[in-house]
């Protein structure tokens, strides 16, 4: 069966914009910070607590809590899990100004080729979910921008 199951599902325009989100709450007076225009995700609290606790770093307000801001162009932060929640928190960072991101996480493996803690760059990833379908236009495949691949690979494998 292909995906999306109803072709036309995602053509609607959303009742809410992450931008009217964000304006609803300035309105109500909750502090709305800029973090920086790069981040890196990660969906283990782990992850976020072994950044918080390797250095002193600068805690800014985000849409799913803290993002950690590493140097003024590059920021760390945890998604909660599953695609659609992600997507909004992806969307209202995008809407304060964040153009990069990029998510780091654990895996299982199938290769016998690999070690445990290897890194592994993904360069494509099977659309069987309903959420990418709402960014990109539909396709078996979800890949990466190949620029920010290249740069991904040649920092894995130093």
């Amino acid at each position: 069966m292909p995906v999306p199951h109803y072709e036309d599902k995602h053509s609607g325009r959303p009742y809410v914009t992450p931008h009217q989100l964000l304006s609803y709450r300035a309105s109500e007076g909750r502090l709305i910070e800029t973090p920086p225009p790069a981040v890196v995700f990660g969906w283990q609290s782990v992850l976020l607590d072994r950044v918080r606790s390797a250095r002193t770093l600068r805690e800014i307000t985000g849409p799913a809590g803290a993002v950690l801001e590493l140097c003024p162009e590059v920021g760390f932060a945890r998604l909660p899990v599953g695609a659609p929640a992600s997507a909004i928190v992806i969307e209202e960072l995008a809407a304060l100004g964040v153009k990069t991101i990029v998510g780091v996480g654990t895996a299982g493996g199938l290769s016998p080729d690999l070690e445990v803690g290897q890194a592994v760059v993904c360069s494509a990833a099977i659309r069987d979910e309903g959420t990418s379908h709402h960014y990109a236009p539909a396709g078996r495949w979800a890949v990466p921008d190949s620029e920010l691949l290249s740069s991904l690979r040649a920092v894995a494998s130093r």
